[in-house]
């Protein structure tokens, strides 16, 4: 699946991000979770052609205008065996894989708290960069 706007009917689904080569920015919005009865919704996010020197992907919070909705972030960076982390904090609702992403950078987000203040829980994997949360 390659997408740039996602809905709950493809949680589960595997989405292809891909570097452009020439600096192109791509965002991708998660859905909007209504309620509970919607948490546990999930993606899984593969780079499968390397973000370029310029590239960058964001993914964010369907309600990321808001300062309500935010990432809970878990990260291992290969390269140096780091793990990082980035606790939940109100209207840390963009997640960005940086320029220079590598082949085989792999996140999964799993919605965990719904409603006005969603919450998505992060877990990344990567090689040579660290992803991050921050405030749109």
């Amino acid at each position: 699946l390659d997408a740039t706007a996602i809905t709950t009917s493809q949680s589960g689904a595997l989405i292809r991000i891909a570097g452009s080569g020439t600096g192109v920015a791509q965002t991708i919005t998660l859905p909007a979770i209504a309620s509970d009865a919607e948490v546990g919704v999930w993606y899984e996010f593969i780079v499968t052609t390397a973000l370029h020197g310029s590239d960058t992907c964001k993914i964010r919070c369907s309600g990321h205008a808001g300062a309500t909705d935010g990432f809970h972030l878990f990260m291992h960076t290969a390269d140096d065996n780091a793990l990082g982390h980035t606790a939940f904090s109100a209207g840390t609702d963009i997640l960005t894989l940086p320029n220079s992403t590598p082949i085989g950078t792999r996140v999964v987000v799993t919605s965990i708290v719904g409603g006005s203040n969603e919450q998505w829980l992060a877990r990344a994997e990567t090689n040579t960069v660290d992803i991050a949360v921050a405030s749109s």
